[in-house]
């Protein structure tokens, strides 16, 4: 194959092996996981398997989350009939899955709006790979960040239930990888890149105080 030839080969589709090599070398090279991902092309699928995959492997390295879960696995199988508790627990699941895909959009709505740019449809898909990507590349420094905290803080400090001062240290982890696959996505300056990533992030923050507060009322 010549060298025009291989030149106008099409990127290979966004995959496994692109996914991957994204988690392992992505939060050293963010803009150039997002240059790559862009080129290569990201279905609404695999945008939505990378944020949810995101979020369960958080969930899955916090203590107190499994706890929830195994709580509800044994809630279901303490009801009276197996098919009444395989019901609450889909129930359960359908409403997580709603909360992150509205978490999802919103953040891709609300970070283009911030940006300053006009709503089209291939805007949005494209902030939607930004805040898919940038959370994926997060996953492992997040993730490795979180278990020392678990190790070596007290427990007070770190508990989700209610949000603590490490809750929002969390959560700002994804801030610069998110502004650097913005900037690359939207040729977007590196200090605007930080504040709508920055404002996000405590939009969301802010929201989830609210909703602790709230949800006992």
């Amino acid at each position: 194959m010549s060298e025009r030839t291989a030149s106008l080969a099409p990127a290979p589709r966004y995959g496994l092996p692109i996914a991957f090599r994204h988690l392992v070398t992505g939060a050293m090279s963010p803009v150039q996981a997002m240059r790559e991902t862009l080129a290569a092309g990201i279905g609404e699928g695999a945008r939505l398997a990378l944020f949810v995959a995101f979020v369960a492997c958080l969930g899955l390295a916090d203590p107190e989350t499994r706890g929830l879960g195994a709580a509800a696995v044994a809630n279901a199988l303490d009801q009276e009939t197996l098919a009444h508790g395989l019901l609450l627990l889909a129930a359960g699941a359908a409403i997580i899955g709603v909360a992150l895909l509205a978490g999802y959009w919103t953040a891709a709505v609300a970070a283009l709006a911030l940006s300053g740019w006009g709503w089209s449809r291939p805007k949005l898909a494209r902030m939607r790979s930004v805040v898919a990507v940038s959370a994926w590349i997060s996953l492992l420094p997040t993730v490795a960040v979180k278990l020392v905290a678990l190790a070596a803080l007290p427990p007070g400090m770190i508990a989700a239930d209610p949000p603590s001062l490490y809750s929002a240290i969390e959560a700002a982890m994804v801030v610069p990888y998110f502004a650097a696959c913005l900037g690359a996505a939207f040729r977007l300056g590196v200090w605007r890149s930080l504040a709508v990533a920055t404002l996000v992030n405590g939009a969301f923050y802010l929201l989830v105080i609210i909703l602790y507060v709230v949800a006992p009322a």
